[in-house]
């Protein structure tokens, strides 16, 4: 047994001329202690897996969505491309008309 500990009840409990004058705790109270640590940290741990998760699925849908924008971007441009062609051709096709009018 440790110096200054002695056993009281079943339970170690710091003697007082202990000189470091720690509080004395009951192996129950320690195992109490522990069992909230542990709740603790599994609570963390799950807190942790779902911020993770939830991270990712953020991450997927902002990667879905770019592809998606991306898409829709390269439409836009071939439309934007196809007009000018248009316009182009009725340009010249006024152009041909003006000197009959």
């Amino acid at each position: 047994m440790e110096e200054g500990w002695r056993r009281a009840g079943g339970e170690l409990e710091e003697s007082e001329g202990h000189p470091h004058g720690r509080f004395s705790q009951s192996i129950p109270q320690m195992d109490e202690d522990e069992e909230r640590r542990k709740r603790r940290r599994e609570k963390n741990k799950v807190a942790a897996a779902r911020c993770r998760n939830k991270k990712k699925e953020r991450t997927d849908f902002l990667q879905r969505e770019s592809e998606r924008l991306e898409m829709v971007n390269s439409e836009l441009k071939a439309q934007i491309e196809e007009l000018r062609q248009e316009r182009q051709q009725l340009m010249v096709m006024l152009n041909l008309h003006r000197p009959t009018c």
